[in-house]
């Protein structure tokens, strides 16, 4: 009985461990016309082994992510006042500011994230709905 016990809790640890918070880092340089997003989980491994970086120039639009079995996933941005960006999670998207921010998502199991290159401009916002939170 006692390795029965034993075993499910080993098989109830790795599923949890799983369940985890990822990050997302967002930061832009307006001058240049760039966007980086970096990401990273709260699981066991160094930033060497975990941390991925991408850097969207030219026609690319947005930023895609797809997680399988995380919790939440924690949006940290960066970039600089009156900065507005669209972020879709599994294709409900809304626009946020991205000022000096972080917004917690709750995920479901396989979710699908989209961050797009921000927009520096308020008042190109007219008429798309704008996240108050």
């Amino acid at each position: 009985m006692k390795k029965l016990t034993l075993s499910v809790a080993i098989l109830l640890g790795s599923v949890a461990a799983k369940a985890q918070t990822e990050y997302v880092e967002l930061t832009s340089n307006k001058f240049f016309k760039r966007s980086f997003a970096c990401y990273y989980g709260d699981n066991n491994k160094t930033l060497d082994e975990d941390l991925e970086c991408s850097e969207l120039k030219g026609k690319l639009n947005y930023h895609w992510v797809e997680y399988t079995g995380a919790k939440e996933v924690k949006i940290i941005c960066a970039d600089k006042k009156h900065t507005y960006r669209k972020i879709c999670v599994n294709d409900n998207c809304y626009f946020y500011n991205t000022n000096n921010q972080v917004y917690t998502f709750t995920l479901t199991g396989v979710d699908s994230l989209k961050f797009y290159k921000p927009v520096f401009d308020q008042k190109h916002l007219s008429g798309v709905l704008l996240n108050t939170n």
